[in-house]
């Protein structure tokens, strides 16, 4: 069963958003019809919990101009680390345009992990506990397709292959690891792509990115701007290489080298960002 909140600012008061289909809300007024500016979160407590030990959900944050006669693409954001409880961000479109979505991250850990988590304690193994890799595609697609599913059932006027999807860090290896695994499926949501100090394992299928615009970002002083190898020890991997081979799938590319920057994302670097997607479409 899924649980669904959702919440709109109004000039006096906040209310909340409920709908059909057996679902449960907080609040008291029940819409059918969802509204500008609302903030909705759907819950999926049948889904394993996410990295950061929290219980599955999607949270959508709707224009403050939405129509339901219009459409309106997606702008997802992945964080990094454990990915948190996936909070949207609202700074990397035009969010008059974009319903903004924040999913939290998925990986498959194994069973002394999972009893040291469930009891609130660091499930140990330092960064390669939390450190994506290509077969936690089989966990993380499920989970995905499910809350996005759900989410257009929703919001029923979702533009399909128009979304932005952007992730800093392990966020960002979550959108190389569903472009290399679920290319195709993945695809179906969104078609430009911001990689921010990660996603060196992307490798794209055929013409999956062809036309796409990519955005890759990396620190000057962290690793993505230096020739290493992967957590796992096996790739060699910088920001500029990464780009260069995106490019030589066919996107629309820009490559950002952020100057006295480590692993990190400032928001300094959103309106260049935003500027390239908006060029190209988005």
């Amino acid at each position: 069963m899924t649980m669904i909140r959702a919440r709109w600012m109004a000039t006096v008061a906040m209310t909340a958003l409920a709908l059909a289909g057996g679902a449960r809300f907080a609040g008291a007024e029940d819409d059918p019809v969802p509204r500008p500016g609302a903030r909705i979160e759907l819950e999926f407590p049948d889904l394993p919990k996410n990295l950061a030990g929290g219980v599955s959900s999607i949270t959508a944050v709707l224009p403050r101009t939405y129509d339901a006669s219009g459409t309106y693409p997606l702008c997802l954001w992945l964080g990094g680390g454990s990915g948190g409880d996936g909070n949207p961000r609202t700074d990397l479109c035009d969010s008059d345009k974009y319903i903004c979505v924040g999913l939290p991250l998925f990986k498959e850990i194994d069973e002394r992990a999972q009893k040291r988590r469930a009891k609130g304690k660091d499930p140990g193994g330092g960064i390669s506990s939390v450190h994506l890799e290509y077969d936690d595609a089989k966990i993380i697609w499920p989970a995905y397709r499910k809350m996005l599913d759900k989410l257009a059932s929703v919001v029923p006027n979702i533009a399909r292959n128009k979304g932005i999807v952007a992730g800093f860090s392990n966020g960002a290896h979550c959108i190389g690891i569903l472009m290399s695994e679920e290319g195709q499926e993945f695809r179906g949501w969104f078609g430009a792509f911001v990689f921010a100090e990660g996603g060196y394992m992307l490798d794209p299928k055929g013409s999956t990115l062809r036309g796409c615009p990519v955005v890759v970002l990396a620190g000057e002083k962290s690793w993505g701007s230096r020739t290493l190898g992967g957590v796992d020890g096996s790739r060699a991997w910088t920001g500029e290489s990464m780009a260069k081979k995106v490019k030589a799938k066919g996107a629309k590319t820009l490559y950002i080298e952020m100057k006295g920057v480590g692993h990190d994302f400032p928001r300094e670097y959103v309106p260049q960002v935003k500027k390239f997607l908006e060029a190209n479409g988005f």
